[in-house]
């Protein structure tokens, strides 16, 4: 389940919106969700210091198409909390870097 998961998020994730809020390094967003006995994924949860990635990661997240194997606990189908976070690098070129500098000025 959480290489399925983590292989949507790679493919899917928009990691060009940190660049046009001019962010450097390494960005990362907390992500909490539920899946549940039917392996439906709800209770999206992200904390970013950046309202437009914690958006990109909750619809991500929510477009993950139903898992096939929900959690089980004695043979029984569970809930299951599920939590990780999304981390990259960005690298802005010296060129960037001043246009995003003189953008933010205006």
């Amino acid at each position: 389940m959480s290489i399925k998961i983590a292989k949507h998020v790679s493919e899917n994730f928009n990691k060009k919106l940190a660049r046009t809020i001019g962010l450097e390094g390494k960005v990362k967003i907390l992500v909490q969700f539920i899946v549940d006995k039917e392996g439906k994924i709800f209770g999206v949860k992200t904390r970013s210091s950046y309202a437009i990635l914690s958006n990109e990661a909750k619809r991500v997240i929510e477009e993950i198409p139903d898992l096939e194997s929900p959690g089980y606990l004695d043979g029984k189908p569970i809930l299951i909390p599920y939590g990780f976070p999304i981390s990259f690098e960005i690298e802005n070129s010296k060129k960037e870097r001043k246009r995003l500098k003189n953008k933010n000025k205006s």
